[in-house]
């Protein structure tokens, strides 16, 4: 079986007269009121063929009047997001960048973006899991096993760390201190998908960086569910924001 977007006269030509039973699929990306699919055709001139929708979402140029355009590579990546993951990723990424003027865009490799002054002094991350085929978003925010904590005794500060978002297709849903890499925190809609096998023997699910789970938003801002829903890409990317000032400037 061979697969190109086209084919010279010749492989027809082997084709017909080779001893081995192949086939010829053309392959080409189709446009359809916005939408674009892979359209994969046996032969050039056949007409059965078969169309997959690409899931990708555009988006407005307008969203960078007032900040850098984004690194080619950022399109690329939040190309396989929802349009509301996307808006809440580029309200994020605009946020950050107008907070200060020492707020850089950082390439830090092909597969992470990183948001600070220096290395040394980062507020939020945007790195490319290629397991997932998706970007995540790393904000460093108070722990959640210390911002508990520091809510009720005003003598303790909260320890910063590198906190991993989750999405649910449309809003944040739960973060979880991952220290480096991706961790291996999974929602519990997660682990449901997960074979037995894969599943730890004892689940522990609390707030430190050893939850095989990560914490609900609203538990870690302790929202009532009976409120008003709040922009969770808002909020966090805020709290980001004051602890990187604060540290910048002090």
């Amino acid at each position: 079986i061979a697969v190109a977007p086209s084919y010279h006269r010749h492989n027809f030509i082997d084709q017909e007269y080779s001893k081995l039973n192949f086939e010829l699929f053309h392959f080409f990306i189709l446009e359809e009121r916005g939408d674009f699919y892979f359209v994969l055709k046996k032969g050039e001139d056949s007409s059965e063929f078969k169309k997959c929708l690409i899931p990708y979402q555009s988006f407005e140029a307008q969203t960078f009047e007032d900040v850098s355009p984004p690194p080619d590579m950022l399109i690329v990546w939040l190309s396989v997001c929802t349009k509301e993951e996307q808006e809440g990723f580029w309200k994020v990424r605009r946020k950050i960048l107008l907070c200060h003027p020492k707020m850089k865009e950082m390439i830090a490799d092909k597969n992470s973006i990183q948001y600070g002054s220096g290395k040394t002094k980062l507020c939020a991350e945007i790195a490319f899991q290629r397991k997932l085929q998706k970007p995540i978003l790393f904000l460093w925010l108070p722990t959640p096993s210390t911002w508990n904590v520091y809510r009720w005794n005003d003598d303790k500060k909260p320890v910063i760390g590198r906190l991993r978002i989750w999405t649910n297709g449309q809003t944040i849903s739960h973060v979880g201190h991952v220290p480096k890499g991706f961790g291996k925190m999974k929602t519990r809609e997660e682990w449901e998908q997960m074979p037995p096998s894969k599943k730890p023997h004892r689940m522990f699910m609390g707030f430190s960086s050893q939850s095989h789970t990560p914490v609900e938003i609203k538990r870690y801002l302790q929202t009532d569910h009976r409120t008003e829903e709040r922009d969770f890409w808002d909020v966090l990317s805020g709290l980001t924001i004051d602890r990187w000032l604060a540290k910048v400037q002090s």
